[in-house]
């Protein structure tokens, strides 16, 4: 059975909620759940997502995906460590982004995983995640100053000894993690 695109991931995507103090757990990552379970077995409870008081989630299969990969990793690899840039997924007032801006690299387009892990000849690996492939059907980048940023931060880490790449499919991301965490 083929695994759901993010889009259709996204429409089924439903989150955590905190009832009475008790923890109740809804596959919130639905449109992951067989490939999560096939690799590291059934779901794992807690709030990693706080009850939002029923609203419709807006549909961000980025996020969602950067959240099955970071559930992926607490699960199979809990000694490793990681963090999320999640600042493109929140909405900073004018205020809170000058702050971000002033503590940033002028220009860098920060990866939306980093994993902490030397291995073989790489100081870390760094996953810039896409709801789609960035790459047109001949295999050159999309047309889009965003992306172009994107890739030149990927060449630059990569020069400095880091493993950087886009992903934009679970399977594929679990597979170059696990192949990254066992060089």
């Amino acid at each position: 059975m083929d695994s759901p695109t993010l889009s259709e991931a996204s429409d089924r995507y439903k989150c955590g909620r905190i009832i009475s103090g008790h923890i109740k757990f809804y596959e919130y990552y639905k449109p992951y759940q067989t490939a999560l379970q096939t690799r590291c077995g059934p779901p794992a409870y807690g709030p990693h997502r706080p009850y939002n008081g029923g609203r419709v989630s807006k549909n961000q299969p980025e996020f969602n995906l950067q959240c099955a990969i970071a559930e992926y990793l607490r699960r199979v690899y809990p000694h490793v460590k990681f963090l999320s840039d999640v600042r493109a997924s929140l909405k900073l007032t004018i205020p809170q982004q000058v702050r971000s801006k002033r503590i940033q690299a002028d220009g860098f387009a920060c990866p939306d995983l980093m994993i902490f892990a030397v291995r073989g000849n790489y100081g870390g690996m760094l996953l810039e995640l896409k709801a789609e492939s960035p790459f047109r059907k001949d295999g050159l980048l999309k047309v889009d100053p965003h992306l172009a940023r994107q890739a030149d931060a990927i060449e630059a880490l990569q020069a400095e000894g880091y493993h950087a790449d886009f992903y934009w499919d679970i399977d594929t991301a679990m597979t170059a993690i696990d192949r990254y965490l066992a060089l």
